[in-house]
């Protein structure tokens, strides 16, 4: 099979207009060469949703389309009887509503529709991004055809043989006509319990005369943290500027002169993988990360500080920041992202479906 001329359904457990994460950029970039449909997921069930059934489909461009519908039964996160009715129901209709066969059922969901053959597609898979922990996606695992994984170690855990495969995170190419400056320090992303608050505070008191970007909502978030972020909203030098968009991202990117990737290393999923590596990196930027398994061979002081502790992290950025920027260096970043495009990974995932 060819990921061309395929009518491909993506389903999402995060919607399309929010933050953009690597289901957002394989449905953009599949949809170059294929009709796609983003299933975003669905509300929150209310009593008129037992009697209604609302589909709509939004134009992203001439070949991509996002979904909204609504659960026909309520407590579907509940009950495993009513779950497997809603998605029977759900996936006949949805299947009514778009008029069309599908070929491909592409899940990055872990939490609905764990039946892919529901569709009827010529071939379903699950691409696995972080590390779940959920009984519903183990059967899902087991009801499709082939599982994609970021990184070896969630793909061990699985022990699936030749059914799972590892492709790394993917990049975009930046938009060009972007001035490349160096502005501030920049941290981006989702910003909940997994983000180490307490280095951001340190590295904002002791370098004073540093802007510090927080780029990205806040949400899953502890008492204790939002206290932490209270305290760093006092600070003259630390701005949230909130959810933006994928472009908007970008502008900040290019204009950052150290772009940090700061989990709390008390999770195993926190020490995975981290798609803002390669958005920092194709834009030629010094990156400053705790460690991730996924970047363990890069070089940890040419391509990516990667530290081990609290005290390195900061050791990293004091380094960075007083370090001059060779070109060199700059182009050798930039040229390493380019091998993950996600037109590269697509061609990958392609020699993997027709091996397995």
């Amino acid at each position: 099979m060819k990921l061309v001329d395929q009518h491909i359904l993506i389903i999402s457990n995060e919607p399309w207009d929010g933050i953009w994460y690597s289901k957002h950029h394989y449905a953009l970039t599949l949809s170059k060469s294929n009709t796609v449909y983003f299933l975003n997921p669905a509300p929150r069930w209310s009593l008129r949703s037992l009697f209604a059934e609302k589909f709509t489909l939004k134009k992203i461009n001439s070949s991509l389309s996002s979904v909204d519908y609504t659960n026909c039964l309520p407590l579907t996160g509940k009950s495993d009887l009513l779950f497997k009715i809603n998605e029977r129901i759900i996936a006949s209709r949805i299947k009514r509503f778009l008029k069309i066969k599908l070929d491909i059922i592409w899940s990055f969901d872990p939490y609905r529709f764990f039946n892919p053959r529901l569709f009827e597609p010529r071939l379903s898979l699950y691409h696995k991004m972080d590390d779940y922990k959920n009984k519903r996606e183990n059967i899902l695992i087991q009801n499709v055809d082939l599982v994609l994984t970021v990184s070896e170690a969630l793909k061990q855990e699985l022990d699936l043989r030749n059914k799972s495969f590892v492709v790394s995170h993917g990049v975009s190419t930046p938009f060009k006509n972007l001035k490349n400056t160096s502005e501030f320090i920049l941290l981006a992303g989702t910003l909940s319990d997994r983000v180490d608050f307490n280095t951001v505070y340190k590295l904002a008191k002791s370098h004073v005369d540093e802007l510090f970007k927080l780029v990205g909502p806040i949400k899953a978030i502890s008492a204790k943290n939002l206290k932490l972020i209270h305290q760093l909203k006092q600070l003259p030098n630390v701005e949230f500027t909130g959810n933006k968009s994928y472009t908007e991202l970008e502008k900040y990117i290019t204009k950052s002169k150290i772009c940090l990737c700061l989990y709390k290393q008390n999770q195993r999923g926190n020490q995975l993988d981290s798609l803002k590596i390669l958005q920092y990196l194709i834009q030629g930027k010094p990156v400053i990360t705790t460690y991730l398994s996924s970047h363990d061979t890069i070089d940890r002081k040419k391509l990516v500080y990667m530290a081990q502790s609290q005290e390195e992290f900061i050791n990293f950025v004091n380094e960075a920041l007083n370090k001059k920027e060779l070109d060199l260096i700059v182009k050798e970043r930039i040229n390493f992202a380019k091998q993950f495009s996600y037109e590269k990974n697509l061609k990958l995932i392609e020699q993997y479906i027709n091996e397995s």
